[in-house]
């Protein structure tokens, strides 16, 4: 499964979607959970395959059986989307629970902006802020642009538009493209122009980071 993630990756070998995928196919076979989810991921974006949302359905879901908090995660995005299945929000927070209860921050993340938003539950500020706070403990770029939203619009705390600009330049410089955008759109000083212009070479250059923002476009849209 490693070696898959490094091939479909490109990271230190060449990028091969193919080798990836028959790397995956091989870990499946011996019944590994993680390498079901990246076979998942492989079927939702079309990557060597062709793109097969009922297919990726249906590996998310036996990896989630196998106790996988990534494929719950992401099969909680296709409940909340509708992707192949009917929209469920109920679903969709109950996966999202049981992924964050395993510690995965992006499924904490998720349950946060359910909170905010009242989906499914009544709509608590508190708990958001919560939720990102501990997620953004662990390093996850997409909690701390949902945190700087809260800070920058007076969510449940007091509006702070230095604690918004950290949070957001702490973001940005791991790569979020929403954040990136926020903070053009702050007038910031000229010494986050360079930042600006790396990241958008990024975006540019760089497919690996294209295929990030795509997921995180599968993500429940509005944090930030």
């Amino acid at each position: 499964n490693n070696l898959g993630k490094m091939y479909r990756n490109g990271q230190y070998v060449e990028k091969d979607e193919k080798k990836a995928f028959e790397l995956y196919s091989q870990s499946v076979s011996l019944g590994c959970s993680i390498a079901i989810c990246n076979l998942g991921v492989m079927y939702k974006k079309g990557l060597y395959v062709k793109k097969d949302k009922k297919k990726a359905f249906e590996l998310f879901s036996q990896s989630t059986s196998l106790g996988n908090s990534i494929a719950m995660d992401n099969l909680a995005i296709m409940y909340y989307n509708g992707q192949y299945i009917e929209k469920d929000l109920k679903k969709s927070f109950e996966l999202h629970s049981q992924s964050a209860s395993l510690g995965n921050s992006y499924a904490i993340n998720n349950l946060g902006f359910m909170y905010e938003y009242g989906e499914y539950v009544e709509k608590d500020l508190k708990k958001a802020f919560e939720l990102y706070s501990k997620s953004i403990s662990m390093g996850n770029s997409s909690v701390m642009n949902g945190l700087a939203y809260m800070y920058l619009n007076g969510e449940y705390v007091k509006k702070d538009l230095n604690k918004a600009f950290e949070l957001y330049s702490q973001s940005a410089s791991l790569g979020n493209i929403y954040s990136i955008e926020k903070l053009k759109k702050m007038n910031i000083i000229p010494y986050y122009l360079d930042l600006f212009k790396k990241f958008n070479t990024i975006e540019k250059e760089n497919k690996q980071l294209k295929e990030t923002i795509e997921e995180l476009e599968l993500r429940p849209p509005g944090i930030g």
